[in-house]
């Protein structure tokens, strides 16, 4: 029997018509929207998967690992699929743990199923000792410096992405649409103009719509992966949508440029006052000779990228944790989370600075390189909060 396309499609309608699958409406799109990718040989990403089978209601950033707990439930459906089919003609339908594409092979070909009681007792005499496998490494597992307090807080945790501020007006072509100013970055930063160009008041209102730029989808992808090696839960958030009076009440982790930052701006400041951030530079006066050093950003024509990082924590009164990835050029944060999401770097991060587990510290870092070609990261300085 040639496995050739007619073939595969009469398979996939058979799958569809079991029970497994005529139960599950969204795990029948997403078979059959993975075998018809697979079959034209398409790409298939994890974000043009979510769009496909979930439509608006599918977030990158909030529901950054749902397409994958449908990937993982899709396999368990197809396994209880063949294990109870005795068609030795059939075509063999599956995907590889971390991939998306189909595989497609003669099923006669693969070993006999066993028998779906047996498979489940083997396969729950496997995850007993997994799980306890799981539970001892977990244990005694070093916990990463850098986030060991949130991972074991007994607060809950956020992550926040710095939102830029927008604008509703005529734009540059003259028509109505969002405008970007790089020096209005919040409500008050929009008053503060309206008070000295009054005249604008009729003309420009706060925008209805924030934005991000690539940092965030990226950092998100990258956090949310981390924090599950810890069975860590958190949320996602905007810092435009986030509620300020739980500042010490939950472990917060901050992605996004400093002029975004809003409150956590002050609580930086007031636990490192020797740093000035401004727009795509950051001033640092030494609090020996009150020398002042100042580190700018720089975008080439060419598209060399220099962008000056900072990654701090810091503990609060209350106990809680806050994390901070500030970044003007967005691949500062990518960077940085990059290197603090490595238990290794972490470690010989720490040693190299004999930091303790509770020490607070704003680190400054430089990152260069071309866009969408790699970076490098550069250690510039640190400094700690010895109050």
């Amino acid at each position: 029997m040639d496995i050739n396309k007619k073939t595969i499609l009469e398979q996939l309608e058979k799958i569809l018509s079991h029970s497994s699958f005529a139960n599950s409406k969204v795990n029948g799109r997403l078979l059959s929207f993975l075998v018809h990718a697979s079959l034209n040989d398409e790409y298939i990403k994890e974000a043009v998967i979510g769009n496909e089978i979930f439509g608006s209601f599918y977030d990158p950033l909030e529901s950054g690992s749902k397409v994958r707990v449908y990937i993982f439930n899709l396999r368990k459906k197809l396994d209880e699929y063949y294990s109870e089919s005795s068609d030795k003609n059939q075509i063999v339908f599956s995907i590889d743990k971390g991939q998306y594409h189909v595989r497609f092979s003669k099923a006669n070909n693969t070993k006999a199923p066993l028998s779906k009681k047996r498979k489940t007792i083997i396969m729950a005499i496997m995850g007993l000792l997994i799980g306890t496998l799981s539970l001892i490494i977990f244990f005694n597992e070093d916990k990463p410096e850098f986030w060991n307090d949130i991972i074991n807080s007994n607060f809950s945790t956020t992550v926040l992405f710095g939102d830029l501020y927008t604008l509703d007006g005529k734009t540059i072509t003259g028509e109505i649409g969002i405008t970007r100013d790089f020096s209005i970055n919040s409500v008050d930063d929009f008053k503060d103009y309206l008070k000295k160009n009054p005249h604008m008041a009729d003309s420009l209102k706060s925008g209805a719509y924030q934005y991000l730029t690539r940092f965030a989808p990226y950092c998100s992808k990258k956090i949310t992966r981390y924090f599950s090696r810890y069975d860590l839960d958190f949320q996602v958030k905007l810092l435009s949508e986030w509620d300020r009076t739980n500042l010490q009440k939950e472990n917060v982790v901050y992605f996004g440029q400093s002029k975004t930052m809003g409150l956590l701006k002050n609580v930086l400041n007031e636990s490192f006052p020797q740093y000035e951030f401004n727009n795509a530079s950051i001033i640092r006066s030494n609090s020996i000779d009150g020398n002042h050093s100042t580190f700018t950003d720089v975008v080439s024509r060419g598209g060399k990228i220099t962008d000056y990082t900072v990654v701090a924590s810091i503990t609060t009164q209350s106990g809680n944790s806050l994390k901070f990835f500030l970044s003007d050029q967005d691949c500062g944060a990518i960077s940085a989370i990059n290197y603090f999401t490595n238990n290794d770097s972490i470690k010989a991060f720490y040693d190299r600075h004999k930091l303790g587990l509770n020490t607070d510290f704003i680190a400054l870092f430089k990152v260069e390189g071309w866009e969408r070609k790699g970076y490098q990261m550069e250690f510039i300085l640190i400094d700690r909060n010895t109050n």
